[in-house]
């Protein structure tokens, strides 16, 4: 709910923040990513805490040594 409440007030129509990531949210996000230069691999991800952006594909280990 965090994000999409965060998108509406930055005049991104994300719908009703009701915590669940549909057509609305994921072109608020879109717009947003875009509208910033923001790396299009980050999304949102709903989790327990209402939402908060993290990195998509794959997941690669720190360099170690």
């Amino acid at each position: 709910m965090h994000v999409q409440s965060a998108l509406n007030q930055l005049g991104y129509v994300a719908g009703v923040p009701d915590g669940h990531i549909g057509p609305d949210t994921t072109a608020a996000i879109s717009a947003f990513q875009t509208g910033r230069g923001i790396d299009r691999r980050w999304q949102a991800d709903a989790g327990a805490d209402g939402g908060h952006l993290q990195e998509g594909g794959p997941r690669r280990s720190p360099p170690t040594g």
